[in-house]
């Protein structure tokens, strides 16, 4: 059972959390908390969507690479 959930989590959700640790350095968070955590790590999703979506709309051949756009 756990198998098959993290398979079908390794071609969906893992890859996310991988581009926000790398975009953001997200390894380790600087906050305690679930609704404390939970906060940052939504409002690093919606900066990585907004940062993909800017890249789509300038015709960027790599829209999903913007760790330039912030600066790490």
């Amino acid at each position: 059972m756990f198998c098959t959930i993290y398979g079908i989590r390794e071609i969906s959700v893992e890859p996310l959390f991988e581009c926000l640790k790398d975009a953001f350095g997200t390894s380790v968070l600087l906050v305690r908390g679930f609704d404390i955590s939970s906060s940052y790590v939504l409002m690093c999703i919606f900066a990585y969507q907004i940062a993909v979506y800017y890249n789509c709309i300038t015709g960027n051949d790599n829209p999903r690479c913007v760790k330039r756009m912030f600066s790490n």
